[in-house]
């Protein structure tokens, strides 16, 4: 396939008036502007975003590979004062956090054939009420089954949990 390359300039995006004519904006409460940019062919497309948001910004790059029988999304992008709560749309999960996340999502077949990972290192970050200077975190999700592990540090002390 040829390769191309599209810049997409976002000026004042509001989720609000999207969500009239799509459910996947119902949680999202945010406004964006920006650059979007598109490279590549569609079955190996790389999206750039310099974005910056009432949600935080967000850069790097994500990539979605697209077969006759599999569908590949990874990326890397570094996150400024991200806050879940404006797209979660609940005040619990009021954040701030800095930082870079690393991802790879995985589709082969069914629903149940999704396997995905995520790192995240970062800080200082604000969760739960509480100030962290650190967190160095790790997802895996395979067979309907969910591993993680984490190190942060607050007040400190350092904290590890897995499961």
């Amino acid at each position: 396939m040829t390769a191309s390359t599209l810049t997409a300039a976002i000026t004042a995006f509001d989720t609000a008036r999207w969500k009239a004519f799509t459910s996947l904006f119902d949680t999202v409460s945010l406004t964006a502007d920006g650059t979007l940019k598109f490279l590549g062919p569609i079955d190996r497309l790389s999206i750039e975003p310099a974005l910056t948001s009432t949600a935080g910004g967000a850069n790097g790059t994500v990539t979605v590979e697209n077969t006759r029988d599999r569908l590949r999304i990874s990326g890397d992008l570094v996150l400024t004062a991200a806050d879940a709560a404006r797209v979660t749309a609940d005040a619990a999960w009021r954040s701030d956090l800095t930082g870079r996340a690393r991802f790879v999502a995985d589709h082969a077949g069914t629903p149940a054939a999704w396997t995905a990972r995520v790192s995240l290192d970062g800080g200082p970050f604000r969760a739960f009420g509480a100030d962290f200077t650190q967190l160095h975190g790790s997802l895996a999700y395979a067979g309907d089954a969910i591993r993680f592990s984490t190190d942060a540090v607050a007040y400190g002390a350092t904290l590890r949990g897995a499961g």
